[in-house]
């Protein structure tokens, strides 16, 4: 199947990545290469320095074209980010509002 894919790393990896964008058509084989440490400089580098790593997105029927998409706005499509950015969000609002109520 072919398919774009999204993984998100536990912390930078090399300069201030955080993510890997791929295309495949054998995703269970990739993954497998991936999670090892073999294909990009980046698994290499999360595997030799035990940084965790999650397949947190596939997009299936994907193409290299979405790929590249994908990857001019990485952070929007992986929902750990928008996870954390929408966690953010909300504790500066409880904070702004515990700030009111003291003055």
């Amino acid at each position: 199947m072919k398919c774009v894919y999204l993984y998100h790393f536990a912390e930078q990896v090399i300069g201030q990545q955080r993510h890997y964008v791929g295309y495949t058509t054998n995703l269970p084989r990739r993954h497998a290469e991936h999670t090892n440490g073999q294909g990009a400089q980046i698994f290499k580098t999360a595997f030799n320095r035990k940084i965790g790593v999650s397949l947190v997105r596939v997009f299936p029927n994907g193409n290299k074209s979405l790929e590249l998409f994908i990857k001019r706005g990485v952070e929007a499509h992986c929902p750990m980010c928008v996870m954390f950015a929408a966690a953010e969000f909300q504790l500066a609002e409880a904070e702004s509002e515990l700030a009111d109520e003291e003055i």
